[in-house]
């Protein structure tokens, strides 16, 4: 994951601490960016400077309004195709965040779940099996689970919205 930057939105201390123990092992290898509200958030984002390859969002960040906020994140030039993780209290999602992320992981949070996501996110290419990673929108939208060759254990780690069909709720126990 060298020369890698994740852009985290939260305004929590204790998801910041979270995140930052799951990401212990590659803090020397990864640019952890913070920042607490969306307009910081879009800052970023339009800084031709930097460059991010994972979007964090926290859903119980206060006064999140996530749809809107994912729909600017999906038409946006540069980062319309960013892998984006949410992390929720809720296993009720909108159809916009179930649309618009990669993966759910789930308060509270656990680094396994966190660094799988990341893992996937970051190397999505060689876990597919060298095949270009494509939305079920692309493959389709048939509604069926689709199976990409991603690990076995990820389904338990974290819930990838990829290859969830959009219609049902996403429960995980």
């Amino acid at each position: 994951m060298p020369g890698k930057s994740i852009l985290i939105l939260t305004d929590k201390a204790d998801v910041r601490k979270s995140i930052m123990k799951a990401l212990l092992v590659a803090a020397a290898e990864v640019d952890i960016v913070f920042v607490r509200t969306t307009s910081d958030l879009w800052k970023r984002l339009r800084d031709p400077k930097e460059k991010h390859h994972v979007l964090i969002l926290d859903l119980a960040k206060s006064e999140l309004q996530v749809d809107s906020l994912l729909k600017c994140c999906r038409g946006h030039e540069r980062y319309g195709n960013l892998p984006i993780i949410v992390l929720s209290v809720e296993q009720e999602l909108s159809e916009v965040v179930r649309a618009s992320c990669s993966f759910v992981v789930f308060h509270p949070l656990a680094a396994s779940m966190l660094r799988e996501a990341l893992v996937w996110c970051f190397d999505r290419k060689t876990l597919l099996g060298g095949s270009r990673y494509q939305s079920l929108e692309q493959d389709g939208g048939d509604g069926g689970v689709k199976s990409h060759g991603a690990p076995k254990d990820l389904e338990i780690q974290a819930v990838n919205l990829s290859m969830v069909p959009a219609a049902p709720a996403i429960v995980v126990s």
